[in-house]
């Protein structure tokens, strides 16, 4: 008896970094999925604004960002008054401008299927674990 528990404890406390590593690697496919949909999706005039969508890992948590914009698609504003990130122009629309929107369509697109990607692969590991 003491040693199906002290199995059980050792499966139990397996568990955890078994699931972090399987949905770490689920969601850095996911996330390069959804950043080729995003590149494909965007108007293209000269190549800033998709060469900008990339995506990015926290690595202190269970984390990948996608994002479009940045350094690279920052102008200065036309009166002087700072600055704009042109993606979210381009996303959204301005004034003078209707929207094109590349980002939230495509994360809309895949949203169910990067969804349950991470959620095979965590089960996935679960199982593995307490088969061992």
């Amino acid at each position: 008896m003491a040693d199906d528990i002290k199995s059980l404890r050792k499966k139990l406390e397996a568990i955890p970094k078994a699931a972090r590593e399987a949905a770490m690697a689920s969601l850095q496919k996911s996330a390069d999925e959804l950043v080729n949909a995003q590149k494909a999706l965007v108007p293209v005039r000269s190549g800033a604004l998709r060469d900008s969508i990339r995506a990015e890992a926290r690595h202190d948590q269970l984390k990948i960002v996608v994002i479009a914009g940045g350094p690279t698609t920052t102008k200065a504003a036309r009166a002087g008054h700072g600055s704009y990130d042109y993606s979210l122009g381009v996303e959204h629309g301005t004034a003078e401008m209707a929207a094109e929107p590349f980002f939230y369509p495509a994360y809309r697109l895949l949203k169910k299927r990067l969804r349950n990607r991470t959620k095979r692969a965590i089960n996935k590991a679960v199982k593995q674990e307490f088969s061992k």
